[in-house]
């Protein structure tokens, strides 16, 4: 049976414009971030299983970037959907900027605070509460954190897909430039603190040594992803190519935080962390300190050294609880 020229549909003879560098790129990005958002699923799920005594601050902390990570990857998913499926074969509709494409930011911007928000306390305690240390990464933070409100605000103004990637690119570069040195400076600051804290001791200088590597891989994974969606949204200014890595950005920040606190277990049965009773000195800058480094089997933070410390109050924000008692 033949079919007839006039049979066709006329919708057949449109030439629809190539979708392999806009909602492609897109597609793969949904794909690549689902993943990553199945990994720290299950993450979240060993943590809540594995620490169940840890301080509620903490599980809320968890809780919250596992919720706006869940939520951002159903909305990126909306995307993809009201693109490829509700409107498919609409080349009039691809360049509608659907509301789900707008509002996913501030649940990318969210989880991406939080933790380098928690790395910023860290390093408020480690440097025991000197500014020089917190003011430069804390700047970083909250420029970032400004500059996606704003972003987020316009682009919700705005109906074209191309208009948008045109006016806001450089909102977007400055929001990926100070997301970026953010985590450089973060990662930095914390390894010229951790290596202060050296004592010459092997079994305390061990562990200092195990969480300088696992702070500057942390640093390079999330500021690479930065780099490269900002360096991919230059070089692609009108295309998506530049979604892949900033869908799965978040993500990144949720793993490594979760990795980095269900790690705490693994290392203890390493036997290269301390128990807490044991303790070491330590000279930071010119006053000796008492330096309490602890790993706790099943209690986790919310069971760290019950010593004053000097701020008044324990400090249970990194993956080691550390306190300091001036001597």
């Amino acid at each position: 049976m033949t079919t007839s020229s006039a049979d066709v549909p006329p919708t057949a003879t449109l030439i629809l414009p190539a979708l392999d560098n806009t909602f492609g790129a897109l597609l793969i990005a949904a794909v690549i971030a689902g993943a990553l958002w199945g990994i720290s699923t299950v993450q979240a799920y060993w943590y809540f299983v594995t620490y169940p005594k840890d301080i509620l601050s903490l599980k809320l902390l968890v809780t919250l970037m596992w919720v706006t990570d869940t939520v951002h990857q159903a909305l990126i998913t909306h995307i993809i959907y009201y693109y490829l499926i509700t409107h498919y074969f609409d080349p009039l509709n691809l360049d509608y900027a659907v509301w789900s494409l707008t509002f996913q930011c501030i649940f990318e911007f969210i989880p991406c605070f939080c933790v380098q928000s928690f790395f910023l306390m860290r390093i408020w305690v480690l440097s025991r509460g000197k500014w020089a240390f917190v003011v430069p990464p804390a700047f970083l933070i909250l420029s970032k954190l400004a500059l996606s409100m704003v972003w987020t605000i316009k682009c919700s103004r705005l109906k074209s897909v191309t208009e948008g990637l045109a006016q806001e690119h450089s909102v977007a570069a400055a929001i990926n430039g100070c997301a970026a040195a953010g985590d450089i400076i973060l990662a930095v600051t914390m390894v010229i603190l951790l290596h202060r804290s050296r004592t010459g001791m092997r079994q305390s200088d061990s562990i200092l040594e195990k969480l300088t590597l696992y702070t500057v891989n942390t640093g390079v994974i999330t500021s690479l992803a930065s780099i490269v969606t900002l360096i991919t949204a230059e070089v692609w200014k009108h295309a998506f190519i530049y979604a892949i890595f900033y869908f799965c950005t978040g993500r990144l920040y949720v793993n490594t935080i979760l990795a980095s606190l269900n790690a705490r277990k693994a290392l203890k049965s390493q036997g290269s962390v301390m128990e807490m009773s044991n303790s070491f000195r330590a000279k930071s800058g010119p006053h000796s300190s008492k330096t309490e480094v602890s790993y706790v089997s099943n209690a986790g933070f919310n069971e760290a050294s019950e010593d004053t410390t000097k701020f008044g109050r324990k400090e249970l924000v990194t993956e080691f609880a550390i306190t300091h008692e001036d001597v």
